[in-house]
Order: structure tokens, then C-alpha cells, then sequence
């Protein structure tokens, strides 16, 4: 990785995908998703079964 080595961010709306987003590289991606909380209430769920 280099240090400005962006990362674009998509997100779909109506089934299409639109950009949301372009951060100079993923250490920016990180700040901002901790800045904006946007993991709270957030979840991974795995069932093994």
C-alpha cells in the first residue's frame, strides 16, 4: 500500500451501485468510520449450524 493509494466506496441504490465515497487511501476509510460511528449497532452473525 502507498500512501495515497485511494479506496473508492460504492453503495446500491436501486439496484445500482453509486458512488459514496473516495478516501486517499484506508487509513482515512478507517478515521472516517470510527469518526461517523457507522459500526455502531453493527454486527457480523455467524451460525454454524
Amino acid at each position: 500500500m502507498y500512501r495515497h493509494d485511494p479506496v473508492f466506496v460504492e453503495e446500491v441504490e436501486n439496484g445500482e451501485r453509486v458512488p459514496a465515497g473516495v478516501f486517499c487511501n484506508y487509513a482515512c476509510l478507517t478515521s472516517c468510520v470510527a469518526d461517523e460511528g457507522l459500526t455502531t449497532g453493527a454486527c457480523c452473525e455467524w451460525n454454524p449450524e
